[in-house]
């Protein structure tokens, strides 16, 4: 859908804020905006539908297919680690019990991997703070490299 970017003050008139024509299309059930920095509808609309036809064949550098939650993301982590530490089985044990401990709490088990922000770390490691330490907390998402420096601010 092709648009332009408008508001409405309080006396009810429409006002243009940008002169440039916007793509608006969904992706994973998500609005997503897209200028293109066309001031005529019609030229707009024929990126657009560049756009569509290369996401339909997958050329638009979009992964498709399902983002899995994290416990559907567990077997395949656990068989990575099992075949890279092959040779550590207290590696392997480790890594098996950290993860469990994550699935333990619903938010981020229950979350799609591109879902799992800081917020959600955030809310796990204060929700397992008063049971265990903070050393013990944060090993906690050992499939990221602990929370501290992974996603700062909540970007990606």
């Amino acid at each position: 859908m092709v648009f332009k970017r408008t508001k409405k003050p309080p006396d009810d008139t429409i006002v243009e804020v940008s002169p440039y024509w916007y793509n608006r299309f969904m992706r994973n059930g998500e609005p997503v905006y897209a200028n293109t920095k066309q001031k005529n509808k019609q030229t707009a609309r024929d990126p657009e539908a560049d756009h569509r036809k290369r996401l339909a064949k997958g050329d638009a550098g979009i992964p498709t297919g399902a983002i899995p939650t994290l416990t559907q993301f567990e077997d395949r982590f656990i068989k990575a680690i099992r075949i890279r530490s092959a040779d550590k089985p207290r590696t392997i044990e480790y890594y098996e019990d950290q993860f469990k401990r994550l699935l333990e709490y619903a938010p981020p088990a229950n979350a799609k991997l591109d879902r799992i922000d800081a917020a959600a770390i955030e809310s796990f490691v204060q929700k397992t703070a008063d049971k265990v330490s903070v050393a013990t907390t944060n090993p906690g998402w050992p499939c990221r490299g602990g929370h501290s420096g992974w996603r700062r601010n909540g970007s990606s």
